[in-house]
């Protein structure tokens, strides 16, 4: 394979400016191609929604979405202003609640109470760290307490 000049005296693949233009080019090649081949939309759950600030403001109610386990809504800060705001989404908190419950079953009788608190410590942390965003606090309390009464 032949590497290209970029006008100094290195090379394309060990060139500081080069290299980096070159790749993502290429990215872009290749993300475009697996969209194009692999991405179908399911439009039963893409919809249009309105989200504004101004229309906020002039009275009108603004419906909030979900997106990635949240629920998107808009809402007020501490100084009046109207911020997008954000909670857990009531579904995603109720299937995590079901799945807690279900292994909770399969393994109270199998494992060690020890190693049974560490996983558990393990998945709460985790459920906190993707969950615990400004706004959230209340919902993720909840799951912590709905969470340890369900173990």
């Amino acid at each position: 394979m032949r590497w290209a000049r970029c006008g100094g005296s290195c090379r394309a693949a060990n060139c500081g400016s080069c290299s980096p233009v070159l790749a993502n080019v290429f990215a872009h090649q290749v993300i475009d191609t697996w969209f194009e081949n692999t991405v179908r939309l399911n439009e039963e759950k893409i919809r249009l929604v309105r989200f504004s600030k101004r229309a906020q403001r002039r009275g009108n109610r603004q419906e909030g979405f979900d997106f990635l386990g949240f629920t998107f809504y808009p809402g007020r800060s501490r100084r009046g202003a109207i911020i997008p705001k954000l909670k857990t989404s009531g579904k995603r908190l109720r299937s995590k609640l079901n799945r807690v419950g279900e292994w909770a079953r399969r393994v109270r009788n199998v494992l060690p109470l020890k190693q049974i608190r560490r996983v558990f410590g393990a998945k709460l942390r985790g459920h906190i760290q993707y969950y615990g965003v400004s706004f959230n606090g209340k919902a993720v309390n909840e799951f912590v307490y709905q969470a340890t009464r369900i173990l």
